[in-house]
């Protein structure tokens, strides 16, 4: 039976039930699984100063619920999370104000440069960060040697691969609604996919599902040969997916398609991000060559280029996979129960310097399991 009713996040709430207090600041989703976390957190006694809700991911009736709460939620674009030092003078004055082990949760790698900042100091530091995602994963690995405070990533984890089976569904399933809602259908034409990792793969397996032509790009050709076997049509070259494609969803977590490849792609070409950030786009290069542009609804805007090229952009550039829930909160389970372990292991202070570390596999495993008996 499905239940409307019960907690979705049960197996992290035993966890948090069960570990040494902490005191959290965080960047996350702010998204109805990010304010049953936040409860679980406060009613099990530990301390949550403030949040810094993600731009593009983000609803405002869950902030103002968190807010009512007593949790200060900050709403920061990117420029201001990345190039001021907001986030610094954050951490600087929780360590000055916080009841428990100060922990950092961090979705997309912004702590980063404060932690290296900080490091050069002789001051108190945080007990340490929990990064969630492959980007910030990135991000850190590059940081390290200059970070001295404990690093966890669960980006690689086979509890995330469950998550990303979801976006990547929802990204295809909300390119397939904008596109409906303008009177246009996908069947019959050609979705090119830029990265074949977890989520891109997701992708191309629900647009092929849903009678499309898939065609696949990756730096890395191992992972293109990958592609080949699950009978998708792969390319060595941006060009080539550019020109042959219909509709574009890039799933890098990085910016992968440069205002280069806007100029060399098919005229009417549509373009979409399955990123948590609005990233994967040049967008200010593709808007300052621009010489105009329509909202054909809400969510795609065409814009006009040289020589009247059209080119077609889903949210902005924004993720996609928000606009219909990317992961449903019972699923979201096995994320938040492992960031809970993460932050669990930081306060015990046992983990290693300079390296990333990982949650074990034999507490993944007793998370799978909880999870499953719980369905």
């Amino acid at each position: 039976m499905i239940s409307f009713e019960q907690d979705k996040l049960q197996v992290t709430k035993d966890i948090l039930t069960h570990s040494p207090k902490m005191t959290i600041v965080a960047i996350l989703h702010a998204l109805s699984d990010t304010e049953e976390f936040l409860s679980h957190l406060v009613q099990m006694g530990h301390e949550v100063s403030v949040i810094f809700a993600k731009p593009f991911s983000k609803n405002t009736d869950v902030i103002a619920r968190i807010e009512r709460t007593g949790i200060r939620v900050e709403q920061l674009d990117y420029d201001a999370l990345e190039n001021t030092s907001i986030l610094k003078e954050t951490i600087t004055q929780q360590l000055e104000q916080a009841s428990y082990p100060l922990v950092l949760i961090d979705v997309g790698g912004y702590f980063a440069q404060p932690l290296i900042e900080l490091s050069k100091q002789q001051k108190p530091l945080p007990a340490g960060v929990v990064e969630v995602t492959t980007f910030g994963h990135n991000k850190y690995e590059d940081a390290k040697q200059q970070i001295k405070v404990p690093i966890v990533s669960i980006a690689r984890s086979e509890l995330k691969d469950m998550e990303a089976t979801f976006v990547g569904e929802s990204a295809w399933l909300a390119a397939d609604r904008v596109l409906r809602e303008v009177g246009v259908s996908a069947h019959g034409n050609t979705v090119g996919i830029v990265g074949y990792g977890m989520i891109g793969r997701r992708v191309a397996a629900t647009a092929k599902a849903h009678g499309v032509h898939t065609l696949v790009y990756d730096t890395d050709t191992l992972k293109l040969l990958n592609a080949r076997s699950h009978n998708h049509a792969v390319t060595l070259t941006m060009k080539e997916l550019m020109t042959q494609s219909d509709i574009v969803i890039s799933a890098t977590g990085t910016q992968a398609i440069s205002l280069a490849d806007v100029l060399s792609a098919k005229d009417g070409i549509v373009l979409a991000s399955a990123g948590s950030k609005a990233n994967e786009i040049n967008m200010d290069g593709l808007r300052n060559h621009a010489k105009g542009s329509k909202d054909l609804s809400s969510m795609l805007t065409r814009y006009t280029m040289e020589f009247g090229k059209k080119v077609l952009i889903m949210r902005d550039g924004a993720a996609i996979n928000f606009l219909i829930g990317s992961c449903p909160d019972a699923t979201m389970d096995l994320v938040f129960a492992e960031l809970a372990e993460g932050c669990t292991a930081i306060v015990k202070n046992d983990l290693a310097l300079h390296t990333l570390n990982e949650v074990s596999n034999a507490v993944r495993q007793c998370i799978a399991k909880s999870w499953l008996s719980m369905q």
